[in-house]
């Protein structure tokens, strides 16, 4: 069975759109690297929260749904 981890990443605000510091999270594999769609893009991503803790458990949401499909 293959290892996953869920990483985080904090984004900010640009000088053309300033907002607030905003989490998300996004499921990796054992290599460190995004577990992608077979087209492009994550497979497996949190919206932005305003806490980790959000992008987290948003994140885990989704791969339980995924799980119970």
């Amino acid at each position: 069975m293959a290892d996953y981890t869920i990483d985080t990443l904090q984004t900010c605000g640009r000088l053309d759109n300033p907002h607030p510091p905003k989490w998300g999270a996004v499921l990796c594999d054992q290599d460190g690297q995004a577990v992608m769609k077979p087209g492009g893009g994550a497979a497996y991503r949190s919206d932005l929260h305003d806490t980790e803790q959000d992008a987290i458990d948003d994140l885990t949401r989704q791969l339980a749904a995924a799980n119970a499909a």
